[in-house]
């Protein structure tokens, strides 16, 4: 009767559940006549708020499941093709520089990935076909001199053999 307003809630003992409240004055000129009281149970209230709890815990469980399948999927596609780059990658690490890692399928940075490491080991291969080239024509030049120095030094009286054990030294060395 102060002129104030109220509101809350409160726990109703005789009816032996929780009150929701408001009071506000009823006044004129100034002068406070009364006051006007509603009072309302919390109980349907309760329900409703029950209700959409359950209902969001529904929808956020169904996100929930929606999210971890479409992270599956998105895992399995970008980790069945680095799977197979992996492969490859090991069979080039074991010496197997025919093995190549397939350029299609996941996603683009896969692919390129793919690529990558196909065109270095094509670069791998070329660069060892020209050593292997290289030492086998080396090897070659190498053994005319050594097989005419062996001849001249066998021919040589009294055969030199320090030389001739030197010359089979280098021969076995090429």
């Amino acid at each position: 009767m102060d002129g104030s307003r109220a509101t809350g809630t409160r726990r109703s003992q005789t009816l032996g559940t929780g009150l929701l409240y408001a009071s506000v004055p009823v006044a004129s000129s100034g002068n406070v006549f009364g006051a006007v009281r509603v009072t309302y149970t919390t109980a349907e209230l309760d329900r409703r708020v029950r209700r959409y709890v359950v209902a969001l815990a529904a929808v956020a469980a169904i996100v929930v499941v929606a999210v971890a399948a479409i992270g599956v999927l998105l895992a399995r596609w970008i980790a069945r093709p680095l799977a197979r780059v992996e492969e490859a990658a090991a069979r080039v690490g074991s010496g197997d520089l025919s093995a190549r890692a397939p350029e299609h399928g996941g996603p683009p940075e896969v692919r390129k990935l793919a690529r990558e490491l196909n065109e270095t080991t094509a670069k791998l291969a070329a660069l060892l076909r020209s050593q292997e080239q290289f030492v086998a024509d080396a090897s070659h030049e190498l053994r005319t001199p050594l097989t005419a120095l062996r001849l001249r030094l066998e021919n040589v009286d009294p055969v030199p053999e320090e030389a001739l054990e030197e010359a089979e030294r280098l021969a076995r060395i090429v």
